[in-house]
């Protein structure tokens, strides 16, 4: 795990270096057939990012079992120019199975923890696309139902997610995600093994969040 943090923060150093580096041409002018090209910018540059998502869902099964979930994403960085910012980022998850006519009720809760990296472009002053990558550790905990022990794991995560940005006004935005390519590894308490699984969902989901520079 302090192989994979340390990794982290070497390419989030990596990045930044780079972006720090960047120089960029926003206008050229030819006189001579009066014509003009501009780089579309955000003017994002040197600025912080804060953004967040959060979900609620409930539904119930064909045998009558409730399952409910929430889930809190924030997380805060700092923005080197139009196109690149990184940070840090938190996830909050909390689940709730309910079978009809017992009390057997399970619930679990996830925590995950971790940088992020982000390019944006710019393709108006209204609309950006953007992709993110996110790294970092993860926990979680199961509380099965009656007296059986409570199960504990962690392990690490990676991801790789495309989304639109929808400028509303002074750098607030609305953010549409689809789904992308997740990457997991869980070990047991006490277990001997971890278990990984990979994960690709890009078109089979709609997230809504929203993000703030200042």
């Amino acid at each position: 795990m302090k192989k994979i943090i340390f990794a982290s923060a070497i390419l989030l150093s990596t990045i930044a270096a780079t972006a720090q580096r960047r120089t960029t041409t926003t206008t050229s002018t030819r006189t001579t057939s009066s014509s003009m090209s501009t780089q579309t910018s955000t003017g994002l540059a040197n600025t912080v990012l804060l953004y967040g998502n959060l979900g609620f869902s409930s539904t119930k099964e064909a045998n009558e079992t409730k399952v409910s979930s929430f889930d809190f994403n924030p997380g805060i960085g700092y923005q080197f120019n139009d196109n690149w910012a990184a940070g840090l980022a938190v996830r909050v998850g909390l689940d709730k199975t309910d079978p009809k006519g017992d009390d057997n009720e399970t619930k679990s809760n996830d925590f995950e923890l971790g940088p992020f990296v982000r390019y944006t472009q710019p393709l108006s002053n209204i609309f950006n696309v953007f992709g993110q990558l996110d790294l970092g550790f993860k926990a979680s905990k199961v509380d099965p139902p009656g007296d059986n022990n409570e199960v504990k794991s962690s392990g690490f995560y990676g991801q790789i997610a495309p989304a639109i940005q929808v400028n509303v006004k002074n750098w607030f935005a609305l953010n549409f995600g689809f789904g992308g390519l997740r990457f997991d590894s869980d070990k047991v308490e006490d277990a001997d093994n971890a278990k990984t699984s990979i994960k690709f969902d890009f078109g089979q989901q709609v997230n809504i969040g929203i993000s703030k520079n200042f």
